[in-house]
């Protein structure tokens, strides 16, 4: 992740990020992390450098996209509001605090149909699903360690229940240019690891 960034960030939303900057990188440091870590949030904040023309809110969306994984545990089911709580708490002060936390709920991931920034979050998100092959295993392989406490049948069906809802659905991205770049790479990808697991 980068400092300077975040700092810039901060700045622009009037807050002094330096403290939350800490707490930021001891979260996203968190051992357990395979692939909800660092490098996953640098890589959404490069999706969004790519594509943030489609931004309607371009602020909102990148504190979103900071701590959207802030709290990650594979054996919880509520990190997104406990992220969205730590943005809130952050941003209480500024006129985008809801927004942001709305933002952070809509990667649960639970919705087909969604608008503006909460599509772009999501397809950010995301993303790493239409990537070539090997980057999409390296993702699969990392998602799979950071469940290593599942026993590899309860994991298979788990897991195939995820894929097989995201095959099931009409589009796998909401927004044209990413549903253009990934949405034919992310289908393959998902049916080869459904056909591992069952296989």
């Amino acid at each position: 992740m980068d400092f300077d960034r975040w700092m810039k960030l901060c700045r622009a939303a009037g807050l002094d990020g330096s403290a939350e900057w800490m707490n930021l990188l001891v979260g996203y440091q968190e051992p357990a992390r395979a692939y909800h870590n660092v490098s996953h949030i640098r890589d959404c904040l490069e999706q969004l450098d790519q594509h943030g023309s489609l931004a309607d809110d371009p602020l909102a969306l990148e504190f979103a996209i900071w701590f959207h994984d802030f709290v990650y545990d594979s054996k919880a089911t509520d990190n997104e509001a406990r992220s969205a709580e730590t943005a809130e708490r952050f941003l209480k002060d500024t006129s985008i605090c809801s927004k942001v936390g709305g933002l952070i709920m809509a990667t649960r991931h639970a919705a087909e149909v969604l608008s503006g920034d909460s599509c772009l979050i999501v397809d950010i998100d995301l993303s790493i699903l239409g990537r070539s092959a090997p980057d999409y295993d390296r993702y699969a392989s990392a998602i799979r360690r950071e469940y290593a406490w599942v026993h590899d049948d309860d994991y298979a069906k788990g897991r195939g229940r995820v894929l097989s809802g995201f095959l099931q659905r009409a589009r796998i991205y909401s927004s044209q240019p990413f549903h253009d770049r990934y949405e034919t790479q992310a289908r393959l990808n998902l049916q080869r690891e459904l056909d591992r697991l069952d296989g």
